[in-house]
């Protein structure tokens, strides 16, 4: 086993720090102050984790306390993850990585704390339904000081932070908006696409083959997400049935097409917007749904892996899908309201009501929008997107 950061100036041979060195921008990542427990850092992969780990590890070493790191990948399930942990039993710090490569990870890290309380775990991971049933499952074992941490790709208002910090030419406004579009959060991707704002066609073949990996992993039928996929690009911002979903796709039935869908969500990839009802504040769970990808490189990624054409107006799409985003970070009761006189995109519970209009000047308001009854309206159009003061 490679105990490398036990080696004088690892961190300048080490993969994930020395790559953070050289990149162009260097994103802000929250201080995290440790404690006994557990401290987990989710999100999707290729957005950061594992270098905010190293960093955290680098950090611990410097001031000397005794650590342990390793990548869960080839680790095949919580049996041997135990022995891994109880074979270093001096060590107060594991950093593991991709903790839900191992199957039932939780079922070694709750024995282990049991053991000895004054242990600290820090672990990564991709897959948010493994990770939020680790944390069921572990009651009273999370750290008090850092808990459940989360990493997601970057928002327009940070990626545009970074352009800044890299040095590179500006753009006006709408056409950053635009290369945000065809480019995405990922650090990675911003790295690849440069000052010239080029398309990061490595990185979305990356991408590509981790949905795909993840489907295979899970004994899916890569054809079906291939489809599934092509048909949520297709229909993005539109509301529609599971039933319906599966209709057109090879997916067949409700209960598959929920399979298939979950996947994704669970690969921080999808984001499901239920109808609401504002004259009774409740979410009608059972009627049709609105999906939204989380970011843009999962809106190319699907046209790729579907082989299907970009439609026209793609922009409209993209501009929804990203406010979607930015809302669904900031707001627990967002969802969409629709009558048979039209939909009002996104509804935050009874205080704010925000229309999607990808155009310079806004007309054709819908009637359900005009006669909703809102303390706050607004229509985000592409001179006021992100409007929200």
């Amino acid at each position: 086993m490679d105990f490398f950061w036990k080696k004088p100036g690892w961190e300048q041979e080490d993969r994930h720090l020395s790559a953070l060195k050289a990149a162009p921008f260097k994103r802000g990542l929250p201080a995290v102050r440790l404690s006994p427990g557990v401290t987990l850092i989710r999100g999707p992969r290729q957005v950061g984790k594992s270098t905010w780990l190293k960093l955290l590890l680098k950090e611990q070493v410097d001031l000397g306390a005794s650590c342990f790191y390793t990548t869960c990948e080839d680790l095949n399930d919580h049996k041997d993850l135990a022995e891994l942990i109880k074979s270093q039993k001096e060590v107060s710090y594991f950093f593991l990585d991709e903790i839900t490569f191992v199957d039932e990870w939780w079922r070694a890290i709750k024995k282990a704390t049991d053991t000895d309380f004054k242990k600290v775990f820090i672990l990564t991971g991709s897959n948010s339904y493994d990770l939020r049933k680790g944390l069921d499952l572990m009651p009273g074992r999370w750290s008090k000081e850092a808990g459940e941490l989360q990493l997601l790709p970057m928002l327009f208002e940070e990626w545009r932070s970074m352009i800044i910090q890299a040095g590179w030419p500006e753009r006006e406004r709408l056409q950053q908006i635009r290369d945000f579009m065809r480019i995405g959060g990922f650090p990675t991707a911003l790295a690849e696409a440069g000052p010239e704002m080029n398309t990061p066609e490595y990185a979305k073949k990356v991408y590509a083959r981790w949905i795909m990996g993840d489907t295979i992993k899970l004994k899916r039928q890569e054809i079906f997400m291939r489809e599934l996929l092509g048909q949520l690009a297709k229909t993005m911002g539109t509301s529609i049935s599971l039933h319906g979903l599966a209709q057109k796709t090879q997916l067949m039935s409700y209960h598959t097409a929920q399979d298939y869908l979950s996947i994704l969500e669970q690969a921080f990839a999808l984001r499901s917007l239920y109808a609401y009802d504002p004259e009774k504040d409740q979410f009608h769970f059972k009627k049709e749904k609105k999906f939204y990808f989380t970011d843009p490189i999962v809106y190319w990624v699907a046209h790729d892996l579907a082989g299907m054409k970009v439609p026209d107006d793609y922009e409209s799409q993209l501009a929804e899908m990203i406010a979607s985003e930015w809302l669904f970070r900031r707001f627990t009761r967002l969802g969409y309201y629709s009558t048979r006189s039209g939909e009002v995109d996104f509804v935050l519970g009874r205080e704010k009501a925000i229309e999607i209009k990808w155009v310079p000047v806004v007309h054709n308001l819908s009637k359900t929008y005009k006669n909703l009854v809102c303390a706050d309206k607004r229509v985000w159009h592409q001179g006021s997107f992100f409007d929200l003061d």
